[in-house]
């Protein structure tokens, strides 16, 4: 009988490595065919690129809202110090504007922090499994670190990430 128990907790353990656990091992290359591992490989370089652009679109609408804050408020202060030079409605239109880049800047601050992490998780996978990465010239390279040999690449063909091949 206590066969059966050591069966069970084995089948346990193989059933925690297979569902993507914490305690997953992250070698993914012993139990898979070459073309399965390619696709893996794949995936994974297509999540990081996605999270790399979500981080740098959340940094760029962060440095657009610091720039509407910081221009708003030189033009409201500088109506302050000077004779009334705008409209009311002008006015009004950059108080709302800088009003309403205070209240959205430390919305894309946490926003770029939580977006960073989980890029910086997906980079990590990479890591645990012996891997690195290499982003030139228009695509992420996942590179080999044991023999340093090119696993596989993804292009970055998106000019609206930052990535522009030369």
């Amino acid at each position: 009988m206590s066969n059966v128990a050591n069966i069970s907790q084995l089948n346990d353990v193989l059933a925690l490595t297979h569902t993507g656990s914490a305690y997953e091992c992250p070698s993914i290359v012993d139990s898979h065919t070459a073309v399965e591992t390619e696709q893996l490989w794949k995936k994974r370089l297509n999540m990081f690129v996605r999270a790399e652009e979500r981080l740098l679109k959340i940094k760029r609408m962060r440095k657009v809202t610091a720039l509407f804050i910081v221009a708003s408020s030189n033009v409201l202060f500088f109506s302050f110090y000077m004779a009334p030079t705008l409209s009311p409605t002008a006015f009004l239109t950059m108080f709302v504007l800088m009003v309403f880049g205070l209240v959205t800047y430390p919305a894309w601050f946490l926003l770029g922090k939580d977006s960073q992490k989980q890029r910086d998780a997906i980079s990590k996978m990479f890591y645990q499994s012996n891997h690195e990465l290499e982003i030139a010239e228009g695509k992420v390279t996942l590179i080999n670190r044991a023999n340093y040999a090119n696993v596989t690449y993804v292009h970055m063909m998106n000019p609206d990430a930052g990535y522009v091949p030369r």
